[in-house]
């Protein structure tokens, strides 16, 4: 109701802008602006008529339709161009009712893109006041018992996260696992303290590399995978990841119940418990130029952004998919021997797209793990900076992606 009464409110402000330009720029001095009140009124009234029947035939008024800046503004003007052909058809048979052309053209511009405006405002109003799903985190934590015991290797890479890496391995230690496990911890040459503090940690499950410069993701991820070798499964951590108990059995015994399940991903939340999107769609030429060129704002919550995101099925499900973020992998030792280890032609970002791409066409499958869950602290600051060093290296490593030569995938 409130899109309606808010639409109603722009055409008529419009058409009292309109009006009041026509006395103003009107090529009537000798007349009173007076006689045309009544024909306005009435093509006002026509128009509100009009719109809401347009609007409400193309769905624009519907509860759960939420659509993105840039979509809006294109439907909108689908709706006011329709309208501005019945004005002007209709003025051009009522002379007394016509304004200058260039006025029609600035309300033809200005209305849509107010409504559109407005329209994705509401809708996000709306949708905070809703709100989204939240799991309860306190109550996820729970015993899980292993299918059969294995080995697990678990790789952290630091580079400057050093309270991060401390809640990590914490919630680690926390968790309790229910298997035999090795940590490998490798500090990408931080500034932060995190090289001292990981100078005092007496734990003989931790093994520490500190390297004397930042190698990138890739190469540290490898370097830890070496460090750990003979393990059943390697676990991928980013430090601002928080480990739920019985979150890593979970995974596992997914992953076990799967032959040919070569990397996993489970299920990762926000800090403040709602869910957040880490199993992706293989980039596109649509995909990319919602990614990396400025439509990305305009794009926000279309069906673009849902189909690359995966919004729109049961985040409750075991399934596979094209590729899951490299935060938190879950990777068995069969499918690195196959496949191989990360590309370290990467420095960071698109290392974990191409290691799910070479899984898919060396025969394993990418699973996202539902009944895996843990807490993600995810911030990207390439989303907010066009010239930082991350958008640079984002994109030099979508280049990279790019360039590598793919075979055509079949899901199994």
């Amino acid at each position: 109701m409130n899109k309606i009464v808010g639409d109603q409110i722009i055409i008529v402000f419009s058409l009292i802008v309109a009006f009041i330009f026509r006395i103003l720029l009107g090529h009537f001095p000798n007349e009173s602006p007076q006689i045309f009140l009544t024909g306005y009124v009435v093509l006002l009234v026509f128009l509100c008529l009009l719109y809401f029947f347009l609007f409400w035939m193309l769905g624009y008024y519907e509860k759960n339709h939420n659509r993105a800046v840039l979509e809006e503004i294109v439907g909108v003007f689908g709706v006011i161009t329709m309208g501005a052909v019945v004005l002007i058809a209709f003025m051009y048979m009522r002379r007394d009712l016509w304004v200058s052309r260039g006025i029609i053209l600035t309300y033809w511009l200005v209305c849509p893109i107010f409504i559109s405006f407005f329209h994705v405002k509401l809708d996000k109003k709306l949708k905070d006041e809703n709100n989204i799903a939240r799991f309860d985190i306190l109550a996820l934590g729970k015993d899980i018992e292993l299918i059969r015991p294995i080995e697990l290797g678990i790789v952290v890479v630091n580079y400057n996260s050093l309270n991060d890496l401390k809640e990590l391995l914490s919630s680690i230690k926390e968790s309790k696992l229910k298997c035999e496990y090795e940590i490998v911890i490798i500090d990408n040459l931080s500034r932060d303290g995190s090289p001292a503090y990981l100078k005092t940690i007496k734990d003989s499950r931790i093994k520490i590399q500190l390297n004397n410069a930042n190698l990138g993701y890739p190469k540290a991820i490898n370097q830890g995978i070496k460090a750990l070798p003979g393990k059943a499964y390697y676990l991928l951590l980013n430090p601002d990841i928080k480990v739920i108990k019985g979150s890593i059995e979970s995974a596992i015994n997914s992953m076990m119940n799967i032959p040919i399940a070569g990397i996993g991903g489970p299920k990762l939340l926000n800090s403040d418990g709602t869910l957040q999107y880490s199993a992706r769609k293989f980039i596109n030429l649509r995909i990319g130029l919602y990614r990396f060129t400025p439509f990305r704002g305009l794009l926000k919550g279309s069906q673009i952004e849902r189909d690359f995101l995966m919004m729109d099925w049961n985040h409750e499900d075991t399934r596979g998919v094209d590729w899951v973020l490299g935060g938190c992998m879950l990777i068995s030792e069969l499918a690195i021997k196959e496949v191989g280890l990360m590309d370290e032609r990467f420095f960071m970002y698109f290392d974990d797209v191409d290691w799910c791409q070479r899984m898919w066409e060396n025969a394993f499958s990418v699973i996202y793990l539902s009944d895996s869950i843990m807490i993600h602290k995810h911030k990207r600051k390439s989303v907010n900076n066009v010239f930082c060093d991350e958008s640079l290296r984002h994109l030099l490593s979508l280049l990279i992606y790019l360039k590598k030569p793919k075979r055509i995938i079949k899901q199994q």
